[in-house]
């Protein structure tokens, strides 16, 4: 059996393992995060000792009476001190303040022709400015490919996508 969850921990990276994982001390467990082909140059910037926020989804698979969990980050934020979280009050002003209390998973299609009109760079500019509950997932083709970039919320679709565009939806 197979579930999927979102999970948020904070922790010290104890180990960088390029191209794509990190170890990370969280609570006196070692656990290992596969970060997104996307957040993979962010890898460069940090170091063993750094404290670190990540957000993604926990695979969590029960074979022959066995659990086995696996993390894989979606978003990773480099913290000055491990009491650092993100604060209402540290988001940007274009972000409404309604959206800073949501969950929201939004898939970005990465694909074709969305990558061609800008995915990638809505993907990095949504990212920089992404409030804490709201998850960033690449994805794949969306099926909308001639109005891209393509952003999936929930059960609704967003054709021409733009950072505004996202958070004003985000309301609805």
């Amino acid at each position: 059996m197979k579930r999927v969850t979102s999970f948020v921990f904070t922790g010290q990276i104890q180990t960088i393992e390029p191209p794509k994982a990190v170890q990370i001390l969280h609570q006196g467990s070692l656990r290992r995060v596969k970060v997104a082909k996307f957040l993979r140059p962010s890898l460069v910037r940090m170091q063993p000792g750094q404290w670190i926020r990540v957000v993604g989804e926990q695979e969590t698979k029960t074979e022959d009476g066995q659990e086995q969990i696996r993390y894989k980050a979606t978003d990773l934020m480099i913290l000055e001190h491990p009491e650092a979280t993100w604060r209402a009050e540290d988001m940007p002003a274009a972000i409404p303040a309604d959206i800073q209390t949501l969950t929201q998973t939004i898939k970005i299609c990465t694909k074709g022709s969305c990558r061609k009109q800008g995915s990638l760079t809505l993907l990095e500019e949504l990212s920089q400015r992404c409030p804490a509950g709201v998850i960033l997932v690449p994805s794949g083709c969306l099926k909308n490919c001639k109005a891209g970039p393509t952003v999936c919320l929930g059960s609704r679709m967003l054709s021409r996508a733009t950072p505004e565009r996202v958070w004003g939806s985000l309301l609805v």
